[in-house]
């Protein structure tokens, strides 16, 4: 047999074959037995621990049925969590329940079973008989010894004592019954101890007894006659002892501070043989000196510290201190004491004029500079007395005084700089001991990176001509210490600046002016004009540019001048330099203009492009093109002729007033290119150029300009298409007024067609022409619009005028019903029941429902709905136009029909007080449930009497309901200051991103979603929902507390009818987002 620990998965019942992956005990091969291999194993044994707290866990533990050799087993133990037990089983075990699995080795089969680990082995005790004192307590007495296999320490317990004391005189005997108890509840047989006292021949008194007072004030209780104070005779503290003890004192008080002392004398009778004990067993008499005595010295305690050194006049022999000694810290452990400063010239001056405990004064004539030494003298009421050796060092920490020129003008040189002197801001600084040096800084560092920083001079540049710079001037004693004072530095600069070159005049024409200088000017590009020069000015310091200016001053042909100049000075302003440059633009006219040719047009739907002149070489010109028509009806194979007349005038030639002083001739006529197109026609032109002053090589040709051309252009049209007339199938007439008539004219159709004159009417069921039509009732009127052109073309189009009630019905509301509900507990009501006159523009019924719906018209109200509930009446006229108005219904149990659970009931509406529909309102709570608000908003749950509830809002969808780019402009104000909301609810919709403040980031999130970037917001959330009783601490500061975005109600034992949320459109921030949508 072998006992094997390993862990198992699954633990079975039935006798199955384990395959094991951990490692067993070699098997010898099966025995001679040839028993059956039938078994079975105990559902549950109980195994109890050996004396050692050991136990060995065998097959036949838990076998039983087999016959054969129980080696033929082995044993896998598992403990309670499936893991390998420990073996052999100890202490760590007991109270578990382990699994054991036994297998057959030559058959493979197993069954398995549990084992209940327990302790049943009881402890053992041990009494012994002794004797005692009769002083002694019974705590003192002697206890037995018990043992146990697993209880390291069993509990002993006093079962039973018995004491007699019939015969105090002659002893006193206790018996005591004991028994021991282990861990596990097991117990040990009782036993017996007997307890004997011993007569006391003679007792002991206590001894005299010195108490220091810090003692005495800390205990008091320490002169008492206890035990743990002075002290008592040992036979007044057992129970056994034939003696009376009684006491007396007499209290003497000492001559310092409050000692005192105590003369106790102890009475003390054995009433056995009426002895008086005046002599005790330790010697010790009868009476008792108690003393309590201050008998320590105070306690000093100071650091060594530095003094500073307040005399001398400039010499460091001279330098002294007659200065403050600290005080040291003096503590006594009973009285008041009295302190001494002494020094090497003789005592302090004393602060306080009595002693040295607030610190005294060096006496004169003072101690040197260096290190020294103090003595601290401290003596108690008593006379105890204690010093304290401190070392001193007497040191200059007095700064010294600087006195600095308050203003200093400094004068740059030929360099453009200047470097000044620490010395030179001195204005008579002194120090109580002696100076080592002066240093100075800038408070800038614009001449050089280390201006700020102290140095042994200072430097000013040409940056700071002009300004006052203000400097620090230190001075440093022998000893470090250092003073500061500031200096106003006037930095002047003399030397003036000097023109070594200034640019001429130059010439240009228009053309260049207009391809190389135009546009770079008007777009602020005045450097292009650098190519005609720049003037070089000198100076020792940067010049300072008082003028550097381009003047265009030409004329819109682009002739006149540019005027540059260039006015400087320097920092000191030591004079003004000028320098000026004309740039001349001259203009010359060489345009050339190319008229269309004559056109024969056949038209179409619309007149065909006849052509415009062409401009060449305009570039320097001001050309504006006209033209008139004069139209022929009677002409050849034609409808008509156009005889367009086209007069170009050249602004920037033209004569005033106005005429063609050269008749031009054409470049057909001169044989000559004038536009270089490579054709030489009659319909092209150059200003002023005839054949009269024609050049090839002169300038402009020899043109003499006149602004001033004319050309005359021929059009023949032939027309044989119809006017091509559209207009609408149907053409909608609105009544808005509060008449039901229309006044209107009809509009004029689409038409196309290349006629120069075109002739409009219309006829139909409104009569002849096209209006005004007066007073027409609604209906559907039939129309038809002819159009005749000037070539005897016609065209048509009818179109269906539908004259209609576009204005929507008044709706006015009765203010509310109050509704008592019956023995049924149901009210069913209509919408007519709260009209107040509602009325319509035209005639036709009305029609009334609780929503756009029309079939929407019956409300029903029972014990869900007590309280008041907001009622949305939609009024519908004949011809389909809609409004609504809102009212109420309080609706009222006052005959206590509804005794059934209370209801939570509330409104989802908007910061405007305007009902928000699609609004998922989530119940949790001792029961779960959720709607979705309709038009009115509301809602309400019935719940169970004394419940706990949480209320939730929600709607999402269409986040770019209310949000526009106005409200992005809104935000961006806020985030900038420039206009702060100051309404808690505009804030709170700002926060786009819901990072619980508004930033740059929530302007970014709600542009993306404008610009349709992303289609929702980095939430996902449209929507947020507020208590709408909850107080904001701070109105500008919605988000310092968290947002109550829930409504818990607990222990809901009554209607709870205001359980309101505020909607807030996340982005719309001027509210405006629809509530309905």
């Amino acid at each position: 047999m072998k006992i094997v620990n390993r862990s198992m998965n699954l633990l079975l019942a039935m006798s199955v074959t384990i395959a094991s992956t951990c490692p067993l005990l070699a098997y010898n091969g099966p025995s001679s037995s040839s028993a059956d291999t039938t078994f079975l194993c105990d559902d549950l044994v109980h195994i109890s621990l050996g004396e050692n707290c050991l136990v060995d866990l065998n097959p036949d533990i838990i076998v039983e049925g087999y016959e054969g050799d129980f080696s033929d087993f082995e044993m896998e133990v598992l403990d309670e969590n499936g893991f390998p037990a420990n073996l052999p089983i100890s202490r760590a075990y007991l109270g578990d329940t382990l699994y054991l699995t036994a297998i057959h080795v030559p058959s493979g089969k197993s069954c398995w079973g549990r084992a209940l680990i327990q302790d049943k082995w009881a402890p053992q005790i041990t009494c012994s008989n002794s004797v005692f004192e009769c002083y002694q307590s019974a705590g003192s007495f002697p206890r037995p010894i018990a043992t146990d296999n697993c209880d390291f320490s069993p509990s002993v317990i006093l079962l039973s004592e018995n004491i007699d004391d019939s015969d105090l005189c002659g002893g006193v005997t206790v018996t005591r019954t004991y028994m021991a108890v282990d861990d596990f509840g097991n117990e040990s047989s009782p036993c017996t101890s007997i307890l004997t006292s011993t007569p006391l021949l003679l007792p002991t008194l206590p001894r005299d007894t010195f108490w220091s007072c810090d003692v005495y004030n800390s205990r008091p209780s320490v002169v008492l006659p206890t035990r743990y104070g002075s002290g008592v005779p040992n036979v007044s503290l057992g129970s056994f002892c034939p003696y009376n003890v009684v006491h007396s004192d007499n209290v003497t008080e000492n001559s310092c501070g409050g000692d005192f002392t105590i003369i106790r004398t102890w009475t003390v009778i054995n009433w056995c043989t009426n002895e008086i004990i005046t002599t005790g067993a330790n010697g010790n008499d009868n009476i008792q000196v108690i003393t309590v005595k201050d008998n320590k010295p105070p306690v000093i305690s100071r650091d060594s510290f530095v003094v500073n050194a307040n005399l001398g006049s400039g010499a460091n022999e001279e330098c002294g201190s007659t200065d403050f000694l600290l005080p040291a810290s003096i503590s006594d452990n009973c009285n008041a004491t009295t302190v001494r400063i002494l020094t090497s010239i003789g005592e302090a001056i004393y602060v306080n004029g009595q002693d040295g405990a607030q610190g005294g004064f060096i006496p004169s004539p003072g101690l040197p500079l260096g290190a020294d030494t103090i003595v601290y003298e401290a003596v108690d009421a008593c006379g105890n007395t204690s010093s304290l050796r401190v070392p001193i060092k007497i040191v200059d920490q007095t700064a010294p005084v600087t006195v600095c020129d308050e203003l200093t003008n400094v004068t740059l040189g030929i360099t453009g700089r200047a470097v000044i002197a620490a010395q030179v801001f001195d204005d008579g600084s002194h120090d109580n001991c002696c100076l080592d040096r002066f240093e100075v800084r800038r408070m800038d560092n614009i001449c050089t990176p280390l201006d700020t920083v102290l140095k042994d001079s200072v430097i000013f540049c040409c940056m700071d001509v002009g300004d006052t710079v203000q400097v620090v001037f230190r001075a440093i004693d022998c000893a470090g210490n250092f003073n500061e004072c500031m200096v106003l530095v006037e930095v002047e600069e003399k030397l003036p600046p000097s023109l070594e070159h200034c640019p001429g005049d130059v010439t240009i024409d228009c053309e260049f002016y207009t391809n190389n200088l135009e546009l770079a000017l008007t777009s602020g590009g005045d450097s292009v004009l650098d190519q005609f020069g720049l003037p070089v000015f000198k100076d020792n310091c940067d010049l300072v540019y008082l003028e550097n200016s381009v003047s265009l001053n030409l004329d819109q042909c682009q002739q006149g001048d540019i005027l540059r100049r260039w006015r400087v000075t320097d920092p000191g302003q030591n004079g003004t330099l000028l320098c000026e440059q004309r740039i001349f633009i001259e203009h010359f006219s060489d345009w050339a203009v190319e008229f269309p040719e004559d056109k024969l047009v056949i038209c179409g739907e619309d007149f065909p492009d006849t052509g415009e002149p062409e401009i060449f070489y305009e570039t320097c010109e001001l050309v504006a093109i006209s033209h008139s028509d004069e139209i022929f009806t009677t002409v050849p194979d034609v409808c008509y002729k156009i005889a367009r007349t086209w007069i170009v005038i050249n602004w920037c030639a033209v004569a005033d007033p106005i005429q063609e002083i050269v008749v031009e001739s054409s470049e057909y006529d001169l044989d000559f290119d004038l536009n270089g197109d490579g054709e030489k026609n009659k319909r092209s032109f150059q200003d002023g150029l005839a054949i009269s002053n024609f050049s090839e090589n002169a300038f402009l040709h020899g043109a003499n300009p006149d602004g001033y051309i004319v050309y005359q252009q021929t059009i023949k049209v032939v027309d044989n298409v119809a006017p091509v007339v559209n207009c609408l199938p149907t053409t909608e007439i609105c009544i808005g007024d509060t008449t039901c008539l229309a006044d209107f004219v009809l509009p004029q159709p689409d038409i196309m067609d290349c006629g120069t004159s075109l002739s409009i009417t219309a006829s139909g069921d409104l009569g002849d022409g096209l209006g005004p039509f007066v007073n027409v009732p609604p209906g559907i009127y039939e129309m038809t619009y002819t159009v005749d052109d000037n070539c005897g073309n016609r065209g048509f189009c009818t179109t269906a005028v539908e004259v209609r009630d576009c204005k929507k019905p008044t709706p006015y509301c009765k203010e509310g019903f109050i509704i008592e509900l019956d023995e049924d507990s149901v009210i069913v009501i209509g919408p007519e029941i709260f009209d107040a006159g509602s009325f319509d523009n035209c005639p036709g019924e009305l029609t009334f429902s609780f929503s756009a719906d029309l079939a929407d018209t019956i409300k029903v109200y029972d014990c869900g709905f007590i309280g008041f509930r907001t009622v949305v009446v939609w009024v519908t006229d004949a011809a389909g136009n809609q409004d609504f108005c809102i009212t109420f219904v309080d609706v009222q149990d006052n005959n206590g029909v509804c005794s059934g659970d209370p209801l939570i009931a509330g409104t989802v509406g908007t910061v405007n007080d305007e009902p928000v529909a699609g609004a998922t309102v989530t119940l949790n709570g001792s029961m779960g449930s959720e709607l979705t608000t309709e038009e009115a908003g509301d809602f309400d749950f019935s719940v169970h009497y004394g419940g706990d509830y949480t209320l939730a809002s929600e709607k999402n969808g269409d986040p770019l309901n209310g949000v526009t780019t106005y409200d992005l402009v809104m935000i961006s104000k806020h985030v900038l200051g420039v206009a702060v909301f100051d309404n808690p609810y505009q804030i709170i919709a700002a926060d786009a991103n819901l990072s619980n403040s508004v930033t740059t980031y929530d302007i970014v999130a709600l542009r993306k979603l404008i610009l349709q970037v992303e289609t929702e917001l980095p939430s996902g959330l449209s929507w947020r929902f507020i208590d709408a009783k909850h107080s904001f601490p701070n109105p500008l500061l919605p988000f310092e507390n968290p947002l109550p975005e829930t409504l818990n109600y607990n222990n809901v034992e009554s209607d709870m009818m205001e359980a309101d949320f505020i909607a807030i459109k996340i982005g719309d921030v001027n509210f405006s987002a629809d509530p309905q949508q």
